[in-house]
């Protein structure tokens, strides 16, 4: 799961809770993973982190390459899902997910997703 929080002392305290009740760990080295602490402060440390959770990994975002200051401009345009399972969710819009893949270094990019992307922009701009 990959999790993008709007990066506020209220918002990293609250998610720091979330990610205490998912059993959620983490650490700048393996030797030092252990679970997270309850001082917020240490989600301020680097803007991506990589966790482990009783539930499974999460992937947290304090900003997004690519959406860079652009947190309330892609919530605005966020679209609501639903898993497979049924479990909603909120996701970026097919514009934001192709800057973020246009961001990246292009040996990293997914020629395919980009493909789809765009595809699905140009039938949403026909209709």
């Amino acid at each position: 799961v990959d999790v993008w929080v709007r990066d506020s002392a209220e918002n990293l305290t609250k998610l720091n809770g979330a990610l205490r009740e998912l059993g959620a760990a983490w650490g700048p080295t393996e030797q030092a993973w252990a679970p997270v602490p309850e001082d917020w402060r240490w989600l301020e440390k680097q803007s991506l982190f990589c966790l482990t959770t009783d539930y499974g990994a999460v992937d947290v975002f304090r900003d997004v390459r690519g959406l860079e200051g652009r947190y309330d401009e892609c919530r605005h345009h966020s679209l609501a899902m639903t898993t497979g399972t049924g479990i909603p969710f909120t996701g970026l819009s097919d514009r934001h997910m192709l800057a973020c893949q246009e961001a990246l270094p292009v040996p990293e990019r997914k020629a395919r997703r980009m493909e789809i992307l765009r595809e699905a922009i140009r039938q949403q701009e026909h209709h």
